[in-house]
């Protein structure tokens, strides 16, 4: 009753429903599938500084250099120059190319 974030129990007021242990259990199980699984080794084939063109989105066709790479998201963060100023953009790999 006096849990924080918790508005009310599913069922009566004063008995409410238990959760069927199957229920529980699909809840529980992909938790402990990714606790035996080994993280997946992700290869980058970018490095900081190099310059890139980006592919796809509304940068499409602009130069930009890589300023950070993310690869547990897949995601490089790249710098582009727009009105002058560079402007930090967060892309996936497969939006930019390698010039």
């Amino acid at each position: 009753r006096n849990t924080p974030g918790v508005t009310g129990f599913v069922g009566n007021s004063h008995h409410p429903s238990p959760l069927p242990l199957s229920e529980a259990e699909k809840m529980l199980m992909p938790k402990e599938l990714k606790k035996t699984m080994k993280p997946e080794v992700k290869v980058v084939d970018f490095t900081v500084g190099e310059s890139v063109t980006v592919m796809d989105g509304p940068f499409a066709t602009l130069p930009a250099s890589i300023s950070e790479i993310m690869p547990e998201q897949a995601k490089l963060k790249v710098l582009v120059s727009i009105f002058g100023r560079e402007t930090p953009v967060e892309l996936s790999f497969h939006q930019v190319q390698k010039i």
